[in-house]
């Protein structure tokens, strides 16, 4: 009797907790076990993974990237057309433009605000004369080296100042005396030296478009001798002047960032 009075608890806690396991299967096999409050619900994960996967597989937009970012050298080449004249130590015309042909390589260094631009440019120039109305043009080929301060705004806009360093290689005399056995190149003196300013514009991704004023400082033309002045009295004429070079530059090229 004593023993059957100390097993009923334990065959009563038996039972209980036997009922409280299968309601809890029956429940699972019917669906009907909600999920605590602060847990999401299946679907609603089911939901977010589906949302952040078309997310996720959306293409991102591409960056299009600068193309001078990093670089600060480049390297080009440019070619264009000359308008030359001649002109005299008071800016006074004497001579009409005349046409030609520039056209060289150039070293950029510096290519978001300041920096420096090395040109080496094959330049025809010359001028158009009226002797005596004798009419007649003289042409010019320089190998030039130019040494700028460039100042450049948004990428898209250079402005230049610097020097220039001319040597004569040839001349041409459109009335002699080449034909009668002198070369008018010992008229002229073979260094130039003055001053080139412009502008550049960038419209598309490494072309430019360029402006230039060349304006020489040195005396365009030295006493020639006497066979040279002899055939063509226009030199003789303009010896007392210090006539110089003055060449208006329009130009295209394209650059290369190191």
């Amino acid at each position: 009797m004593r023993s059957t009075l100390l097993i009923t608890p334990f065959i009563t806690l038996f039972l209980l907790l036997a009922h409280v396991s299968i309601n809890a299967q029956v429940r699972d096999s019917l669906g009907l076990i909600t999920q605590p409050a602060n847990q999401p619900k299946v679907a609603d994960t089911n939901r977010q993974s589906m949302n952040t996967s078309v997310i996720a597989s959306k293409p991102k937009p591409i960056k299009r990237p600068n193309y001078y970012e990093g670089k600060n050298y480049a390297v080009g080449i440019k070619a264009g057309l000359n308008f030359a004249r001649a002109i005299n130590s008071s800016g006074n015309i004497i001579s009409s433009p005349t046409t030609g042909l520039v056209a060289g390589v150039f070293f950029q260094h510096g290519l978001k605000i300041l920096g420096s631009r090395t040109e080496l440019n094959y330049s025809r120039q010359g001028f158009n004369y009226d002797n005596n109305g004798q009419n007649g043009h003289v042409t010019n080929d320089y190998l030039a080296l130019l040494t700028m301060t460039t100042l450049t705004v948004f990428h898209r806009v250079q402005l230049q100042l610097g020097t220039q360093e001319g040597f004569l290689v040839s001349s041409k005399d459109s009335n002699g005396p080449g034909a009668k056995g002198a070369n008018p190149i010992s008229a002229f003196n073979r260094f130039d030296f003055g001053l080139a300013g412009g502008i550049e514009v960038y419209p598309y991704t490494g072309f430019l478009v360029g402006l230039r004023y060349n304006l020489g400082l040195t005396n365009l033309i030295k006493r020639p001798d006497n066979n040279i002045a002899n055939f063509v009295p226009f030199y003789q004429q303009y010896t007392g002047y210090n006539v110089k070079n003055g060449v208006f530059q329009v130009f295209i090229g394209y650059q290369l960032p190191l």
